[in-house]
């Protein structure tokens, strides 16, 4: 299963010990994300991600459930990053998944991908998980800055399937409203396949180059997907 942008794991073995069944648990909860039956994925494309947090504090904690043994953040890593960069985890585990009994992990030039590992109840009932109340944005603020600098070494380029040179053209012909529109078609995704998340990022990448005012949607290191936006002369806004 893929890990796209702000990704919220949860392991469905837990929702069935701590709630009952999954479909009345997203049901309940209105929870809308992708499941294989093992794993229960909710993304987010708004960092931080405040709704999953939202999800954490106020439905899971509640009923008994415990970072890293019954849920996990993990923020998508990028293959590519800026300019001349790699990310250095290519075909690894993840890094916010590798020490989680339950969930295995691996990146590939394809994306981020997580699967429910079966042989785990041992090795579960022998990790200590200590059931403390941790400090979720400082959590994900620590895993978005080593992610930051990890994006910036610089390792060597892979070929840009045609596929993508193509979307690439595609984007350098729009002028500004018609890239606004095309941003606007993905505020409100919560699940994105592989091809879509690489074409967000080639739009961000075409966005960037555009003489603009970002500031309203941009952190200086990625965009927010949260509203709707539109030009107000060379300045972006959201609506």
């Amino acid at each position: 299963m893929p890990i796209v942008f702000s990704s919220l794991i949860i392991n469905v073995a837990s929702v069935n010990k701590k709630f009952g069944t999954l479909k009345d648990f997203m049901t309940k909860f209105d929870l809308n994300g992708q499941t294989n039956g093992k794993l229960l994925i909710v993304a987010e494309m708004v960092s931080p991600p405040y709704n999953l947090i939202q999800i954490v504090e106020n439905r899971l904690r509640p009923l008994g459930f415990v970072n890293k043994r019954d849920y996990v953040f993990a923020d998508e890593e990028l293959i590519h990053g800026a300019g001349d960069t790699y990310t250095p985890h290519l075909n690894q585990p993840h890094p916010t998944c590798k020490n989680i009994p339950w969930l295995g992990s691996l990146i590939n030039a394809d994306g981020n991908f997580v699967w429910y590992k079966e042989k785990v109840e041992k090795e579960v009932r022998e990790i200590d998980f200590p059931i403390v109340k941790f400090n979720v944005w400082k959590e994900i603020g620590v895993q978005k800055a080593e992610q930051s600098v990890l994006r910036n070494i610089k390792m060597k380029h892979g070929a840009i399937p045609e596929s993508r040179l193509k979307y690439m053209k595609k984007l350098i012909e729009l002028d500004e409203f018609g890239l606004i529109e095309l941003f606007n078609t993905y505020v409100g995704r919560t699940h994105f396949s592989i091809e879509m998340q690489s074409d967000i990022m080639l739009l961000q990448d075409e966005l960037l180059k555009r003489d603009l005012d970002y500031s309203a949607i941009y952190d200086g290191k990625s965009f927010s997907f949260a509203k709707k936006i539109k030009l107000d002369g060379q300045k972006v806004i959201t609506i």
